[in-house]
Order: C-alpha cells, then sequence, then structure tokens
C-alpha cells in the first residue's frame, strides 16, 4: 500500500528544500526525497564551499598587504588541509541548521533515489508515494565538451573535483571564462597555481557588462592569470610532462590539471520524468509564470528549467510554486536578479546590461561612480572599479546596473530593489546614504546619469 501526501519535492537542493519549508508553512503535508545529501549542489559542491574557499584565498591577500596598513604580519603559509577542513566545518554547520528548520517544519525528509512511476506517483527505497502536487527540484551537475569529456583519473577535472582539492595544482588550464572559470582563476592564482583561463567569446563573463569583462580580465592579468580569450581547446592528450592542451591559435599549452566550466546539465534524466513527457530539448523542463509544467500539478525549479543557473533564482522559484500550490498566485519576475562573481575585486550585475539595453532599441543613458573618489574604498585602498547604472532616457527609470569593485557582490542588492521596483534614477540619487560607505557609489552613479554627482567630473 502506498503512502500518500499532499505534497512531494524531489530534490533538497536550495530550490528543493526552500520549495518543502514553505509548502510546511502553508500547512501541506510534504515529503522531501534526496538522493544525496541536504543542501543540494550549493551547499555540498557549489556555492558556499567555493566561497569558503575563497575566503581563505583572499584573506591570505590582505595579509601579504598588511605592511601598507602599518601592520608587520611576516609571511603567508597555505595550509589546503586546513582550508579545506575549515570549508567543510561551514558545509556542515549550514546542513544542520537546514535540517533543524525541516525537523521543526514537520516535513518529512526521505534519504533515496526518487522515480517517477506515472503522474501521481514515485519510487523510493522500494516505497510509493502518492501526491496531489509535486516540485521538482532536481538540480544540475557540470557539462563537458563533445571533445573533451571529464576523467578526473587523468586530471580532466569539473568544478566537483576542484572545489575539494588537498593541494592547488602546479599548472592549471581553464576551459570557459564564465563565473565559475573565473572564481576558480583567482581561487587557484592566488593560492600559488599557474592559471591560464581559455574563453571562446571575446571577453570575459560573457553574459555581463563589457567594461566589466576588461575590467575582470586586466585583475586576474595582475594575479599572474594568463587570459585567452576567442580562443578553444582542439584537443587534449597525456605524455609525462602531462596533459598537452593544443589551442584553436595553433599554440599548446603543458597543464597539470584541466578544468571544465562550460556550463551544467539538468539531472533531468535521473528520476524517470521521461515517463511524464515534460522534458524537452536539453533535458529541461518548460514551466509558466508560476512554475507550472504541461502537468498543471507537476511543477519544475532551479536548473531543472534551464532558466538561470543560480541557487538564489531556484529558492525565488521554489517560493512561487509552492505559494501557487497554496493557491497564492504571483508569477516569477526575472528582471531583477542579482548575478555575482566572488572574484576579487568583486563583480555583480542586475537588470539590462547597456548592451542588452542597445541590443532591443532602448535609447539609454549611462551613470558612472569610480571608487577611487569614494573616502571609504581609500580607508580601505580598495579604489578599483566603479559602479554604473543603466537608464531609460525616456521615463529615467533604472534598467540595470553593474558594479565591479569593493563590495560589489553586497551593493547590487540595492541596485536589484531600485529595478525591481522601477525607481528612476533622480529618485535613487536623492536618498542620502551614510557617510564613509561604499554604497555613498551608488547614490553619486545615480546623480552621475544626470550630472549631478559631486565627487566626480
Amino acid at each position: 500500500m502506498a503512502r500518500h501526501v499532499q505534497a512531494v519535492v524531489i530534490g533538497a537542493g536550495p530550490g528543493g528544500y526552500v520549495a518543502a519549508l514553505r509548502l510546511a508553512q502553508h500547512g501541506i503535508e510534504t515529503a522531501l526525497i534526496e538522493r544525496d545529501k541536504i543542501g543540494g549542489t550549493c551547499l555540498h559542491r557549489g556555492c558556499i564551499p567555493t566561497k569558503a574557499l575563497i575566503k581563505s584565498a583572499y584573506l591570505s591577500e590582505q595579509i601579504k598587504q598588511a605592511a601598507a596598513f602599518g601592520l608587520n604580519a611576516g609571511s603567508v603559509a597555505v595550509d589546503m588541509p586546513q582550508v579545506q577542513a575549515r570549508s567543510q566545518a561551514v558545509v556542515d554547520q549550514l546542513r544542520k541548521g537546514i535540517e533543524f528548520l525541516l525537523a521543526k517544519r514537520r516535513v518529512q525528509v526521505i534519504m533515496g533515489q526518487a522515480e517517477f512511476q506515472d503522474e501521481h506517483r514515485v519510487r523510493v527505497n522500494n516505497e510509493d508515494i502518492t501526491f496531489d502536487q509535486a516540485i521538482i527540484a532536481v538540480g544540475s551537475r557540470p557539462a563537458g565538451l563533445a571533445h573533451i569529456k571529464p576523467d578526473p583519473g587523468n586530471g580532466i577535472l569539473t568544478s566537483d573535483e576542484l572545489v575539494r582539492m588537498e593541494q592547488v595544482p602546479s599548472r592549471l588550464l581553464i576551459i570557459g571564462g564564465g563565473v565559475i572559470g573565473c572564481e576558480f582563476a583567482y581561487l587557484c592564482a592566488v593560492l600559488g597555481s599557474s592559471v591560464t583561463v581559455v574563453e571562446l567569446t571575446e571577453q570575459l563573463i560573457p553574459q555581463e557588462d563589457p567594461d566589466a569583462g576588461r575590467f575582470l580580465a586586466a585583475e586576474l592579468k595582475k594575479k599572474g592569470v594568463s587570459v585567452l580569450t576567442k580562443t578553444s581547446v582542439t584537443k587534449i592528450t597525456r605524455d609525462q610532462q602531462g596533459i598537452q592542451c593544443s589551442l584553436s591559435s595553433g599554440s599548446e599549452i603543458t597543464a597539470d590539471a584541466v578544468l571544465l566550466a562550460v556550463g551544467r546539465t539538468p539531472n533531468t534524466d535521473t528520476c524517470g520524468i521521461e515517463r511524464l513527457g515534460i522534458t524537452g530539448e536539453r533535458g529541461i523542463i518548460k514551466v509558466n509564470e508560476f512554475l507550472q509544467t504541461r502537468i498543471a500539478h507537476l511543477y519544475a525549479i532551479g536548473d531543472s528549467t534551464g532558466s538561470w543557473w543560480l541557487a538564489h533564482v531556484a529558492s525565488a522559484q521554489a517560493k512561487t510554486a509552492a505559494d501557487a500550490i497554496a493557491g497564492i498566485k504571483q508569477p516569477m519576475d526575472y528582471r531583477a536578479i542579482p548575478r555575482c562573481i566572488y572574484t576579487h575585486p568583486e563583480i555583480a550585475g542586475c537588470g539590462l546590461t547597456e548592451t542588452q539595453a542597445k541590443e532591443q532599441n532602448i535609447s539609454v543613458r549611462v551613470g558612472k561612480f569610480p571608487f577611487s573618489a569614494l573616502g571609504r574604498a581609500v580607508i580601505e585602498q580598495e579604489t578599483r572599479g566603479m559602479v554604473k547604472i543603466i537608464v531609460q532616457i525616456e521615463d529615467d527609470r533604472i534598467l540595470g546596473a553593474s558594479v565591479y569593485g569593493p563590495g560589489a557582490t553586497e551593493l547590487i542588492a540595492e541596485l536589484s530593489v531600485a529595478v525591481r521596483m522601477q525607481m528612476t534614477s533622480s529618485q535613487l540619487g536623492d536618498v542620502i546614504h551614510a557617510h564613509p560607505t561604499l554604497s555613498e557609489a551608488v547614490m553619486e552613479s545615480a546623480q552621475a546619469v544626470s550630472g549631478r554627482a559631486i565627487h566626480t567630473l
């Protein structure tokens, strides 16, 4: 006899566990099924451990610069096993917190591989569970290339393996200059690796503002990273000297490890979803603005929908889907999604870039303010970069923003609010910001749109 619940959630990553908690808040009996670990890729192999490692790398940079602040800190030695131990401790603490919340909300957590049997039934651990509604949150895994596949035993790695490294590769070639590739380039270069990044397009982080891409390339080069754009890796072989990587330019690079950072693939082939007929090209599940699939009681969120590949988007979709199941219909709004890159300096964006606005034939005006003109940035010796705001000329409405420099991943929150609430640059510029703070750059860039910024020409 099958067990019955009102709702089942497949996958306990930042989409799935948030969906389960929100369903429970609505008083809906919910079962959360996870085949690996509570927290998913983000917590165990992605967002959290990578940022924990990056924090260690950033601190090592700061210590080396301590003399400029009148402090004699001595030399810095990196203890990678201890760095990894701290990263794991962070992961464990956050996982326990999620498990505590699920238990308190009385979510039924089932560890095992779910397999859809039909539109109202899944099987897990040889038990059938029937449901009224389901949310599919199966996440994704690192992708490979047609001619280069992950092969960890021979040094062809994905982020899943590199994030667990016990020692930094002496020579690292990164295929892909997007977010993952650039974050690992920063991390490994600071920790002592000789890094080369190969990117097929004209700029690093091609989804971001071209100014941000150029800025990041310049900053990585200062750390010794070789950046090769408009280039691809055509062939990889191994010999006694290491991994030989042939490039489209005709040159060859020898590496000790290769990181494939070329995107991700939905895990929609792992739990019998094909029986439901809701997947499309590349295994992506098509959904409407409420995250419903073509089968009204089945919802899909996160990487399985192939939209943004961001943990915070999955969490937002989770709440939208769970609310819809509870009868509260509030469509997803993707206009002001913050995009963050945790290099140093950091990069962040939201809304439209200047290039995207022009591609949509929108007439725009731009306001810029450099951190070099900001008191707090000078105090902290973090003066590289700027805040850039994109405004529609017709009505002064803020369409998007880019921040590259200190605190970018925090400053973008205020700009995301401005985009979401359709604020004008005049409105944002008139908000009094505390002094001295990095956030003053947001105010000044908004004022710069109309030539009113005080601290820059």
